[in-house]
């Protein structure tokens, strides 16, 4: 892990920010998916590139949900890259999202003991 930890601070490494949004991709690459639209909540996901093609992207997510609980897979998908909004900010659609404060402990039952 401290070998790819240094290799992403290595320039030309990692691509962020809107460079990111149209950087030429190749498989082995390590992408993160982005799903939210302008007001969110946002949702993140990573996947490696096993092909690209345009805005065609064929990609392998190693975290995808098993058959049998509590049991991972791997799934190749297929899908259209698609743009941002101009102006896009993800830290800007965290922020604007109201914030739940966590409820108060003082008073609280167990389900059992209602």
């Amino acid at each position: 892990m401290a070998q790819y930890a240094a290799w992403t601070k290595r320039p030309g490494h990692v691509v962020s920010g809107s460079p990111a949004f149209t950087a030429a991709l190749a498989p082995g690459d390590i992408i993160s998916v982005v799903n939210g639209g302008p007001t969110g909540p946002l949702s993140g996901h990573v996947a490696t590139v096993v092909q690209a093609q345009g805005d065609r992207i064929v990609y392998a997510s190693g975290n995808a949900a098993g058959i049998v609980p509590f049991e991972g897979a791997v799934r190749l998908e297929e899908v259209t890259r698609e743009q941002p909004p101009a102006g896009w900010r993800p830290k800007q659609v965290l922020a604007a999202r109201p914030r739940q404060a966590p409820p108060s402990r003082r008073g609280a039952r167990s389900p059992d003991r209602a």
